[in-house]
């Protein structure tokens, strides 16, 4: 009998379900070896975007450890992740790739690399530009809310110093 994606889900030998088990029993450390085994073998398979969510799993459980270290190396990586990926569906779909961009800086803030979020950032500045002239309202929302994140965020504000004003302030 072949395995439906129920049973692919919830079987013990899925590492992430494995690894949400242990997190949720405060064994940040067993979690995260589950976590990280997840993530490469999602990397084997080429599924990135779910070993983006492993890594990130693991980071969160490094944070709770208080390895920021660690967290931050795998917040980096998991930025690099989205940025290849958001490149690789660009020709295919704009949306998808604005979302994996915005992903992307995200996780270089979380990763405190200044310069990665910058370069994603005027990315998606320069792809969203493009789009305002055919989507209109929707891509510029998206945009504000990109930039009032970087506003909110001590460690790293991106496009102007906290003292410059816009033209919407």
């Amino acid at each position: 009998m072949k395995n439906n994606w129920l049973d692919k889900v919830t079987s013990e030998s899925n590492s992430w379900l494995n690894g949400i088990k242990m997190e949720d029993q405060g064994n940040y450390k067993e979690a995260i070896t589950f976590y990280l085994k997840d993530a490469y073998e999602s990397v084997e398979q080429n599924f990135s975007i779910r070993a983006a969510l492993s890594f990130s799993c693991a980071a969160n459980c490094y944070k709770k450890i208080e390895n920021h270290k660690a967290a931050q190396d795998l917040y980096e990586g998991i930025g690099i992740i989205y940025e290849q990926c958001a490149d690789s569906v660009l020709g295919k779909s704009i949306r998808e790739s604005l979302w994996l961009l915005e992903a992307s800086y995200e996780y270089f803030v979380l990763a405190s690399d200044r310069e990665r979020a910058n370069r994603v950032y005027e990315k998606y500045v320069s792809l969203a530009r493009k789009v305002k002239l055919v989507s209109g309202r929707e891509e510029v929302m998206k945009l504000s809310r990109i930039q009032k994140s970087t506003e909110s965020t001590e460690t790293l504000v991106i496009g102007r110093s906290p003292s410059e004003k816009s033209i919407n302030d």
